[in-house]
């Protein structure tokens, strides 16, 4: 939430001192006299849910009114009454060919004669010197195009802020962590005349994409500027802080700088029983999209939530009621409003029972580890009727628990922890179920522990040893990004026939060449990576990841393994790769299960915790439930909570008393957290507004009950 101060007694100064222009020390900015005028650019060129954001963002600011602008509308003189321009990330080159001679001239003497300029990813582009690539950018920056260091979509990386955003904007100096999404890396142009923009953030972080070639780093290069062009004033960013909708300081300090405001907004907080509204962002919005969007997220009826194509495949489309895409609309969206308004209205269909499990299910095993990558895998098996889940830990192991077990799942998360955790004991144990006839699914981390070590020292020892691969060197870390991923022959005979290459997450796995021969083992390359170089922010250079095996498979002794060193199941798209991997190993692919969202089931959000005993209750219970619209992970994402009813806190932290969880309670929001133990509960009844529960079975009462009868917005709540 963005707060405003006004002191009427320093209103004279701040005029006087933005009148100075240019490079001028920020200082407190006066109160509105009128409303501000922006225009968020939505034609041609705009693209993605960061034009989603901008018109969410500006819709609901406070002293501000919002118009969306294309190339038609600003060669027409749309400007002439607009305080502020704002230009969205997409394609810089489809924006100024879009625009044509007439409406660059327009935004150049826009700004010129003392307009103002927002620019994020293609909108820093757009106003950037030309260079042969992008012959017609506006060139009122006075930098062009360095050599880029790749990029990868909704990828996050840490910007340093210096010393002149501070004076400049009040933006704190240090590093931030904003996304990243196939941005520039600004570098002076040559023939640069106009030295009142500086640079105001550098990149701290790298993330290449994958090419065929290695990148230069982007580190310490330019993120953002800042300064003047003519009487106007200019803020752009080569990344996305429009994405983050939990700390937008560096948007308040754009808007400071730029405006002489404090520009603020406060995202609504979803309210029991709305109706859940995807709303696709593509390639395409236009006016009579803009406003609409506008128009629905003002509307207290609906929870609306952005989605693309990709987080639509990615699982999206389970958590939503409905889905619209306002690029189709060729009005205001009045008859739009009017359907998702009866829907609402509509009494919510009775949810369908998750299917009973057939009469000898096979048993399935997952190791419960930190990282939280087990959980989609769990949950495919969790709800399969051909499957019986069991969560075992490393204890479990060294007791025997493997002699009951037909499928091993060994998550992500730390190899050398989970080999440490297991000891000489849990590790013969897991050697002797592979060999003896078990079938094993590792996963990243479980691929590491399933590899040969590569050398002597104390990170590569922590192997078991399954396969006759190793990963090829002992920088390992790349970072994460997607990946390409070529399949082989064996790969599709194995997996599926019909399997495509595919593009998969890579979260830091190995990248498997050939190890020491063994006799009692044939194992075969299912897929190699189809990319060179995922990350360079490792303190050294990392080896070339291209033609090393990504995933492997095949018998091992008596028993049979799949190795998975990337995530395809961190995307639903891929689960047909999860569900053959699954298949090969047992001969029995899991079903299919419809977990899509149920109209009025609570949103909640599952924070993963290490104990055994949380997830149990998440896989054994909460998911099984249909009352709940249920999501899982080790950390919550600000984007997720406006859009959640409950949160759910297995084991307590000294930074759960947090503001950002203290408003979502103000706001309505439910925090159910587990104190089974003193030491939790002495945690648990210090965090603002929880629901404090002192088992697993009080939790689904908790999240079902009123919450106005139930807690407090200034105190903890024990049940």
């Amino acid at each position: 939430m963005l707060t405003t101060r006004r002191h009427a007694g320093i209103a004279v100064l701040a005029a006087a001192l933005l009148a100075i222009g240019g490079c001028c020390a920020f200082s407190p900015v006066s109160a509105p006299e009128r409303p501000l005028r922006l225009a968020v650019y939505v034609g041609d060129g705009a693209r993605g849910i960061g034009v989603f954001r901008w018109l969410e963002l500006t819709a609901l600011a406070k002293d501000a009114e919002t118009v969306p602008v294309d190339a038609d509308a600003i060669r027409g003189g749309a400007l002439d009454g607009v305080d502020t321009l704002i230009v969205p990330g997409g394609s810089s080159v489809t924006m100024a060919k879009t625009l044509g001679a007439a409406g660059r001239d327009r935004i150049k003497k826009f700004v010129a004669r003392g307009g103002g300029y927002i620019g994020t990813c293609a909108g820093c582009c757009l106003v950037m010197a030309p260079n042969k690539a992008r012959p017609v950018m506006l060139g009122f920056v006075p930098y062009t195009f360095g050599a880029a260091g790749g990029g990868q979509d909704r990828a996050e990386l840490n910007i340093h802020f210096n010393e002149r955003a501070e004076a400049l904007a009040g933006i704190k100096k240090g590093n931030m962590r904003i996304k990243f999404s196939r941005g520039p890396v600004p570098v002076p142009a040559r023939t640069a005349t106009n030295d009142a923009i500086e640079v105001v953030a550098t990149y701290a972080g790298d993330i290449n994409a994958q090419t065929d070639k290695q990148r230069p780093s982007k580190a310490g290069q330019a993120a953002a500027l800042a300064g003047t062009y003519g009487k106007g004033r200019v803020f752009v960013f080569a990344v996305h802080p429009e994405m983050d909708v939990d700390d937008h300081s560096a948007l308040r300090g754009a808007f400071r700088y730029v405006t002489g405001r404090e520009v603020t907004w406060t995202y609504p907080q979803r309210r029991r029983g709305q109706l859940t509204v995807g709303c696709r962002c593509g390639n395409k919005f236009g006016i009579a999209s803009a406003r609409f969007i506008q128009r629905l997220v003002r509307a207290a009826e609906f929870d609306v939530v952005p989605v693309s194509a990709a987080t639509l495949e990615e699982g999206a489309r389970r958590h939503l009621d409905t889905v619209i895409d306002p690029a189709t609309f060729t009005d205001d969206g009045t008859a739009a409003l009017a359907s998702l308004r009866r829907l609402a209205a509509e009494p919510a269909p009775a949810p369908a029972p998750f299917p009973k499990k057939v009469a000898k299910p096979l048993r399935a095993a997952i190791y419960n580890d930190t990282g939280g990558s087990c959980f989609p895998v769990a949950a495919l098996l969790a709800l399969a009727p051909e499957y019986e889940l069991t969560i075992l830990d490393a204890a479990d192991y060294r007791a025997g628990a493997l002699a009951n077990v037909d499928l091993l799942v060994q998550p992500g998360g730390g190899c050398r922890a989970q080999y440490e955790h297991l000891g000489p004991t849990g590790v013969e144990a897991l050697r002797r179920f592979v060999t003896g006839g078990g079938r094993y699914y590792g996963i990243c981390a479980g691929a590491f522990l399933a590899s040969q070590p590569y050398d002597a020292t104390k990170f590569s020892r922590c192997r078991v040893g399954l396969v006759p691969f190793r990963d090829d060197e002992p920088a390992h870390y790349r970072g994460w990004a997607p990946i390409k991923v070529d399949f082989t022959d064996e790969g599709r005979e194995a997996l599926g026939a019909s399997l495509t290459n595919r593009t998969v997450m890579y979260w830091g796995g190995p990248a498997l060449i050939p190890g020491k021969p063994d006799a009692d083992t044939d194992v075969k390359v299912f897929g190699r990576y189809g990319g060179r170089l995922i990350n360079t922010c490792s303190p050294k250079p990392v080896a070339d990841m291209l033609g090393k095996a990504a995933f492997v498979g095949g018998r091992v002794g008596k028993g049979k393994v799949f190795v998975s060193c990337p995530h395809p199941e961190k995307s639903e798209a891929n689960f047909d790769i999860v569900r053959g991997g699954i298949r090969f190993l047992t001969g029995v692919a899991p079903s299919e299960v419809d977990t899509t969202r149920t109209r009025d089931a609570l949103s909640v959000f599952f924070r993963v915790a290490k104990d055994k005993k949380s997830a149990e209750f998440y896989f054994g219970t909460l998911l099984r439930d249909r009352r709940f619209d249920v999501r899982a992970a080790s950390s919550i994402d600000a984007n997720d909570i406006p859009h959640l009813d409950a949160i759910v806190v297995p084991s307590p932290r000294k930074d759960d008393d947090s503001p950002r969880l203290r408003e979502f309670v103000a706001n309505g929001g439910r925090l159910v957290v587990v104190s089974d133990t003193d030491a939790k509960r002495a945690l648990a009844e210090k965090i603002t507004g929880a629901v404090v529960v002192d088992s697993y079975a009080k939790v689904v009462n908790a999240l079902l009950a009123n919450s106005q009868s139930s807690s407090t917005a200034g105190s903890s709540v024990s049940w």
